[in-house]
């Protein structure tokens, strides 16, 4: 059965960034020299009438959203609709104003700001990240954490990491330092996938990474104590089960959880929407209406798909 109704938003609001990351999803929009919808357009288009749709959730990205100037005002956009909004960056070249309007507008428990910080080791951060980055994300981290304090705010802080060959050996004392030392709300392991443009006729030639099978005993060690750890402290997140993890390294195909894709719609900076976070694109925003596009014959072969398709961590969710 189709389901018309997803209750997540997915927008990149901006294609550009001022890191270079491998395993970004989004890596072929944000080189900057796209269109984007403008505020009007993504209040009119998206956020007014997926509100009411009932839609309740807006997962807010890029390319990276702090390089867009009127970030803030989609923000307070999202909010006035009633979204409960997780704001994505990689906090690097975030301005002090904007920071502390970021935390101000975001003054809820029902919100939250996901910083993306794949490792304490600086060798590691600075493959993962294209550049020597560290010690300016570790610094506006900081200033994240004092400002919510010192402001009052209830905005939940989140650090992802996102597991491949560079960092696999320091993801665990990662997951301390962001926890113990900065003192971060929570912390999101996922595994990096390199799916492209997923459809039902490619299902099965989509492969995880040649780094997965070389690194497959050591993953496998490392997703048993994370989910031990998980299963000790509730500030530590991973999808799925041991078992989903232990598939997704060695034979996604058998993951037998259902894909959660279809509780979002996907939104690129440009208004199009695409099946998944690794799939194809099927309808235009500015020439669908929201209400339109479940209507769409692609809608429900994106349903399809999501009823196919198990081999990432959006079926682990």
């Amino acid at each position: 059965m189709v389901n018309a109704n997803p209750s997540i938003l997915y927008l990149e609001v901006v294609a550009a960034c001022d890191m270079s990351c491998p395993m970004c999803v989004t890596l072929p929009y944000r080189e900057g020299s796209r269109s984007q919808l403008s505020r009007e357009q993504i209040r009119t288009l998206l956020l007014e009438p997926a509100a009411r749709r009932g839609m309740t959730s807006l997962v807010l990205g890029g390319g990276e959203p702090t390089l867009r100037p009127d970030v803030l005002d989609i923000v307070r956009d999202a909010v006035t609709c009633g979204f409960a909004v997780r704001f994505a960056t990689n906090l690097l070249h975030i301005k002090p104003a904007m920071l502390q309007g970021l935390i101000e507008v975001l003054d809820g428990e029902e919100h939250s700001v996901a910083v993306s910080y794949d490792s304490l080791q600086t060798s590691a951060f600075q493959i993962i990240r294209g550049g020597d980055f560290l010690a300016g994300v570790e610094a506006n981290c900081a200033d994240l954490l004092r400002l919510r304090r010192e402001l009052r705010s209830h905005v939940k802080t989140r650090a992802t990491i996102v597991v491949q060959e560079e960092n696999l050996n320091s993801v665990l004392a990662t997951i301390d330092h962001v926890l113990n030392r900065l003192g971060f709300d929570e912390v999101g392991v996922y595994l990096r996938h390199d799916y492209k443009h997923v459809t039902m006729d490619t299902i099965a030639d989509q492969k995880m990474p040649e780094w997965c099978r070389r690194n497959r005993v050591a993953l496998i060690q490392l997703g048993l104590q994370l989910y031990k750890r998980a299963s000790e402290d509730s500030r530590i997140q991973v999808s799925g089960s041991i078992d989903d993890w232990i598939y997704l390294v060695s034979d996604p195909h058998r993951i037998a959880r259902r894909c959660h894709a279809g509780n979002f719609l996907f939104f690129n900076t440009e208004g199009r929407l695409r099946s998944c976070m690794f799939g194809t694109e099927y309808a235009d925003i500015k020439q669908t209406p929201l209400d339109g596009i479940v209507a769409l014959d692609g809608f429900a072969e994106a349903r399809k798909l999501h009823a196919s398709c198990s081999i990432c961590v959006l079926a682990c969710n």
